[in-house]
């Protein structure tokens, strides 16, 4: 697949659902999570918008940015593991398979989330890893059939935090368009639950703590 050829997917028009009790619903029906998961999803993007905040204006550029990726993605990796999702090391890429689904959560920095009129771009071009993630079906389920990847995509607008899951079309690098967007946490919005917010934990466990065993893509 090359760049001329990602360029000429169509740019979907994308639902998107904001409504409390149907995205409980479609996380459910899409993804097999749990309603609780909300919290967690929460807790991780709060962990993230942490990270980035920390760095101050002698750090490199970017630098806040790649800690958020980092500490989202184990984070999001530890929670999909502990609910029997499988664990997978690809390169630099590591991600976690719901085999049942045939489904992939990757998390991803964006330069708005939870804006219903303009679809989140990524911040960083995703990488080979990715491209094969989302066109050549390894390690997936048999028959070979490629998962379905969506993407947690979150910002850190002046102390705004929004967060979205969200499946886009095959892309390389960049974006091209959704199919679906789920508005999962909207700091400026309603909270889409009425329990209190899970506690930061400050997700400061190594990946290399992980008591799971490893698959290598």
């Amino acid at each position: 697949m090359t760049n001329s050829q990602s360029a000429n997917f169509k740019v979907a028009q994308p639902r998107y659902v904001e409504e409390a009790s149907l995205v409980a619903k479609l996380l459910m029906q899409e993804l097999g999570l749990p309603q609780s998961s909300l919290e967690e999803f929460e807790q991780i993007v709060k962990a993230a918008s942490d990270k980035a905040g920390r760095k101050g204006r002698l750090a490199p550029p970017g630098s806040g940015l790649i800690d958020a990726h980092a500490t989202a993605t184990e984070q999001l990796n530890r929670y999909l593991s502990h609910l029997g999702w499988e664990f997978i090391s690809d390169g630099h890429l590591r991600y976690c398979l719901n085999r049942d689904k045939n489904v992939v959560i990757l998390y991803q920095n964006v330069y708005e989330a939870c804006n219903k009129a303009k679809s989140p771009k990524n911040r960083s071009s995703r990488g080979i890893e990715t491209e094969r993630l989302l066109f050549t079906p390894k390690n997936h389920t048999l028959p070979l059939i490629k998962p379905t990847v969506w993407f947690l995509c979150a910002s850190f607008l002046d102390g705004s935090i929004k967060a979205e899951i969200s499946k886009p079309v095959p892309f390389i690098g960049h974006f091209q368009g959704f199919s679906l967007r789920i508005s999962i946490f909207d700091q400026d919005g309603p909270r889409l639950t009425t329990q209190g917010t899970p506690e930061d934990n400050s997700f400061e466990e190594e990946l290399g703590d992980f008591e799971l065993p490893l698959r290598e893509g």
